[in-house]
């Protein structure tokens, strides 16, 4: 989602740019002349006033007449009013000749016209809007999106990275919604059942024309994963061109944001091969063991009581041991990892009771002291006079468990920074944009009605163009900070502070607020405290909670800010008896994904950032931040700081002194 103000209100904004200047032209007014540049210079955009140069009818440069602001702190780019952008900008024209045919068209055309441009000089992507402002000179009002670009290049990189993985594996890999149909098909489909992949896309199993019974099977499993949330195993035999082929597939949960299953993943593997090959050892002793000497899979022959007698030469590269090594020993006993063995023990049982085949997982100890995750299917032979085993066909699925464990934590990272984009760009399109919005139409109610106001409403709309200022600044600055934190730029200088002074501090700040709602804020301390922080994230963390406890109390509550030591740490608590908080909000508190913003007691709006600015503040000091509220009585926000190394050498002392 696009932040950023539409082509039309950019429109709009030059329109009126453009109006003002030329009352400044006819009128010779200093008055307009001041509204104009304020308008600019007020501007959340960057604006320039250009000039074209021709020769020979041809442009070849421009000059810049007239910059705001905005445009030198988005290019850095200072003093460059009558300036060539050629002597500004060196080669400017032959690396971003789009910019130039676009302001010699709009020039031509008097029609304006808006582009997406990355300008190599300044390493920095543009939204840019050009409008024809007179004859041979146009304006132009642009946004930094740079970071809007960079998002959106990572989420692509992210989402190529899985769809390369997940084209690029052997195993077929299906996706499925509600209805069974088919969301997403891999590469390995067509291979194994000569159906193009983009047949399957829409269509569910009978769709495609599969016997009724493999229909009712596939969608009785897929049923249990989303009835159940939990991923499922099993195996089934599939008609393919070259005949029936034995799979066994694994169906994995795909979750919503409000916790439901949303789709199911299918990763199946065929393992005909490895069926074929438990069928070979029952006709032939002699070819079972050249067939098994030369598998990838490690073959095991067990008696009824679990010892194996039997191991092929694969255990050497699966496992590390040698074959002798594992010969006379029990297995689950002493080669299972302890937290698998249960579960083993109970497949193991349930094959030699009740005759049954099956499959399991489990870990098994390598030689070098680690654990590497097996996949055994077993097939009771004990009654089979020829082999009177229990035979094993265990497979190295460690690298198929990694697969599975890194798709899940990429589909999180995805799910948490489309999290961090919508609430930036939620913030931006509109929590920044709101008070924009108020002072720009109080501006203008006072521009217009200025001769016919009285002084006293005069102060009260410029208090309100004030009010929402500051808020705006503070937004900014949770904003900016906020954006250090997540891109690891934001830097942590620790120095011994005298808390007091700096709790003090903020609660002048936060004074007029407080008094406007006839709020009482307090401050409790016991004893001279000096902490170990970073200043500027204390007196951020102080604001935002202070701020967020005024917005939450109703006019004639109290606030009180408690601090006092703990063993190495100080203990800061800003309390109120607000309006409180349930169960349920205090859960989504610190969270992007689920955190909200609520109208204050007064309908006072705000962002959501701070609180979470306040978790990743104080976690970076070394600290924690939790919330003790209960609903309609108030709230008490507690975070922890290290105390100062002088300070707790004293505290030491004096309990040696008290022992």
């Amino acid at each position: 989602m696009d932040s950023k103000p539409t082509y039309q209100e950019l429109e709009i904004q030059i329109a009126e740019l453009k109006q003002y200047k030329e009352n400044c032209q006819l009128n010779s007014s200093i008055k307009n002349d001041d509204i104009y540049h304020s308008l600019i210079d007020n501007m959340s955009e960057g604006f320039a006033h250009c000039q074209m140069i021709y020769e020979n009818n041809k442009p070849i440069d421009f000059i810049y007449l007239e910059v705001n602001q905005v445009f030198e702190k988005l290019t850095g780019l200072k003093n460059i009013v009558g300036e060539r952008v050629s002597e500004v900008i060196p080669n400017h024209r032959m690396e971003n000749p789009e910019l130039f045919h676009l302001y010699s068209r709009v020039l031509q055309t008097g029609i304006s016209e808006r582009i997406e441009t990355f300008v190599e000089a300044l390493g920095i992507w543009f939204s840019i809007s050009v409008y024809s402002s007179q004859k041979n000179q146009f304006l132009v009002i642009f946004d930094n999106i740079t970071k809007r670009k960079q998002s959106d290049e990572a989420l692509r990189i992210s989402e190529q990275e899985f769809r390369t993985l997940a084209e690029n594996a052997p195993d077929i890999i299906f996706r499925f919604d509600r209805l069974f149909r088919h969301t997403y098909v891999n590469a390995a489909v067509e291979k194994a059942t000569g159906i193009p992949k983009q047949t399957f896309l829409g269509k569910n199993h009978r769709d495609l024309g599969m016997p009724e019974e493999l229909v009712l099977f596939f969608q009785k499993q897929i049923r249990k994963v989303f009835e159940s949330g939990q991923e499922i195993e099993f195996s089934f035999t599939f008609p393919t061109p070259t005949g029936d082929h034995y799979y066994e597939s694994r169906y994995v949960p795909e979750y919503n944001k409000d916790g439901t299953v949303g789709h199911v993943m299918g990763i199946t593997r065929d393992v005909t091969e490895t069926k074929l090959t438990v069928k070979a050892l029952k006709e032939s002793e002699a070819r079972f063991k050249q067939l098994i000497k030369n598998s990838f899979d490690m073959i095991v022959l067990m008696d009824s009581n679990g010892i194996q007698h039997f191991a092929s030469e694969s255990c050497e590269k699966i496992l590390g041991f040698k074959q002798e090594e594992l010969i006379g020993i029990s297995v689950i006993d002493k080669m299972i990892h302890p937290e698998d063995q249960e579960l083993t023990k109970i497949g193991f049982l349930d094959m030699i009771e009740n005759k049954a085949n099956g499959g399991t997982q489990y870990r098994h100890l390598h030689k070098n002291g680690s654990w590497v995750y097996l996949e055994a299917y077993g097939n009771n032979q004990l009654d089979n006079p020829e082999i009177k085993s229990i035979v094993l066909n265990v497979r190295d699925v460690t690298e198929r468990k990694h697969a599975v464990q890194i798709i899940k934590e990429n589909e999180i990272k995805l799910r948490e920074l489309n999290a961090t984009k919508d609430k930036l760009f939620s913030i931006i399109a509109h929590d920044l944009r709101s008070p924009f919005n108020g002072i720009l139409g109080f501006s203008r109610l006072l521009i217009d009605n200025l001769k016919d106001f009285e002084l006293a409403e005069c102060e009260e709309y410029l208090g309100i163009i004030n009010s929402s200022a500051k808020s705006t600044l503070i937004l900014l600055d949770n904003l900016l900070n906020w954006a250090k934190s997540q891109t690891g730029r934001i830097t942590f200088k620790p120095q011994e502070i005298i808390l007091a002074s700096i709790i003090n501090e903020t609660i002048e700040l936060s004074k007029t607020v407080a008094i406007g709602k006839n709020i009482l804020l307090a401050h409790n301390q016991s004893g001279d405290i000096e902490v170990c922080a970073d200043r500027d994230m204390l007196k951020i963390i102080l604001r935002n909670l202070i701020s967020n406890a005024i917005k939450f109390t109703k006019p004639g509550g109290n606030i009180s800010v408690l601090s006092k030591k703990k063993q190495s740490r100080v203990e800061i608590a800003i309390s109120d008896n607000g309006i409180g908080m349930s169960e349920e909000t205090i859960n989504k508190l610190f969270k992007v994904e689920t955190n909200r913003t609520t109208m204050g007691t007064e309908n006072e709006i705000g962002s959501g950032l701070g609180l979470i600015l306040c978790k990743e503040l104080v976690e970076i000091q070394g600290g924690k931040i939790w919330v003790e509220s209960e609903l309609g009585k108030g709230s008490n926000f507690i975070f922890t700081i290290p105390i100062s190394e002088t300070n707790h050498s004293k505290m030491k002392t004096a309990n040696s002194y008290e022992r």
